[in-house]
């Protein structure tokens, strides 16, 4: 079960994009630390406080929380700062498979 939980969060983390690295390569920095930093507080608090009744799989789900808050905190500030999505989405999916299956028929040739 606690894996299941970090592995949710971190599922959001991705599915958010690289919103922290495109943050650091714009020069924002100070936004990622203090996202980081505000993540970290929330992790250390919110583990203290369910540790003792929700024991390992209460700090899972905290980790779980905070990682996926921390994905989406990054997110949103890369849309309000570039007007740039970093999210995975389904229409580029769509495009990508289009493209490979184009790129194999030419190869079959």
């Amino acid at each position: 079960t606690a894996l299941l939980l970090v592995s949710a969060g971190q599922a959001v983390n991705v599915l958010c994009g690289p919103a922290a690295v495109m943050l650091m390569m714009c020069g924002q920095q100070r936004a990622v630390m203090t996202i980081s930093v505000a993540s970290g507080i929330g992790l250390v608090g919110g583990s203290l406080v369910v540790v003792g009744t929700l024991g390992l799989n209460g700090v899972a789900a905290v980790v779980g929380v905070t990682t996926a808050l921390h994905g989406i905190a990054c997110w949103i500030r890369v849309r309000r700062s570039t007007g740039v999505w970093t999210h995975f989405g389904l229409g580029n999916l769509a495009e990508m498979i289009g493209e490979l299956q184009r790129v194999l028929h030419q190869s079959r040739r």
